[in-house]
């Protein structure tokens, strides 16, 4: 696109009918923009979730929970590893669930984490048990819990300073 420099792909009959019709329109794919402290925890995590946001934005909606739902166990594996290194065998071998349960000691993110994992095995099982919650609920409480986890960051990064 001369506009906006995006690749796509079009196709149009100019040489039969004399007239340049362009069968597709460019796609606007974005990137969520994560903030370095999120970045620099779990580079795997943007990745995945933006493969996901990736998928949802191309309207790939039935696959794109299964994803998120992968972007969260990297985040939360990688969260607790951090503030748990010397059980990062144990986390990375673990169930989600049980990172969750044994490593992420913040309530909210506690909170947030456990009912995004419920909302994700929804997306990937056959039946349903949370019928009135959807990937969009999840991707609501990934947000949420990025951002707890990034002011956790922050404040550690700032307490790392030694006073004068």
């Amino acid at each position: 696109c001369s506009s906006c420099t995006n690749f796509f792909i079009g196709s149009s009959d100019f040489y039969v009918s004399g007239i340049n019709d362009l069968i597709s329109e460019p796609n606007f794919i974005e990137d969520f923009k994560f903030n370095d402290p999120i970045i620099l925890l779990s580079s795997d995590f943007v990745a995945i979730y933006n493969e996901s946001f990736h998928a949802e934005q191309l309207g790939y909606i039935n696959i794109c929970g299964a994803g998120y739902r992968k972007s969260l166990e990297f985040l939360v594996k990688k969260y607790a590893i951090h503030t748990h290194p010397k059980d990062e065998e144990t986390i990375a071998k673990q169930t989600l669930s049980q990172s969750i349960n044994n490593y992420i000691e913040n309530p909210k993110i506690k909170a947030l984490a456990s009912s995004s994992a419920w909302i994700g095995n929804d997306e990937i099982h056959y039946i349903k048990k949370h019928d009135d919650k959807s990937y969009i609920d999840m991707k609501h409480f990934i947000k949420a819990m990025v951002s707890y986890i990034e002011m956790e960051l922050t404040v550690e990064e700032a307490a790392s300073i030694p006073s004068k």
